[in-house]
């Protein structure tokens, strides 16, 4: 794996199958956002959407029922599509960064970029 060379002109998002971490259920496409595409697990019999429905309390459970688009109790992923030409324009950017060296596709950068702001990881 570590010596296989990514373009980032392939199409590998198509050949990918998303999975729920909790249930291994493949995970369904629900909304299409400007830059990034929203999955979720449909499973009614996942752990984690059956955790989170048994530790909502009663006066949520009444309103879950009638008002459960309010609650997000399934599991939600996001996949980014950014192009690398809008990322040239960026001026935010505090140091150069050459984006024609990057042989990866555009999810795997979605995934970099994910992990350095939520969890403040190094990209290095």
């Amino acid at each position: 794996m570590c010596k296989s060379t990514f373009y980032p002109d392939k199409a590998y998002l198509e050949k990918l199958t998303l999975k729920c971490p909790h249930c291994s259920k493949a995970l369904c496409k629900k909304r299409d956002r400007k830059q990034f595409f929203v999955y979720t697990c449909v499973n009614r019999c996942c752990p984690f959407y059956v955790r989170n429905l048994t530790s909502i309390s009663k006066d949520e459970k009444t309103d879950f029922d009638k008002n459960p688009y309010k609650y997000k109790l399934h599991y939600y992923y996001r996949v980014f599509d950014i192009k690398l030409e809008s990322l040239k324009a960026d001026t935010c950017i505090p140091f150069a960064v050459d984006l024609s060296r990057i042989r990866n596709a555009g999810y795997v950068l979605g995934f970099v970029l994910t992990y350095h702001i939520n969890y403040g990881l190094s990209t290095c």
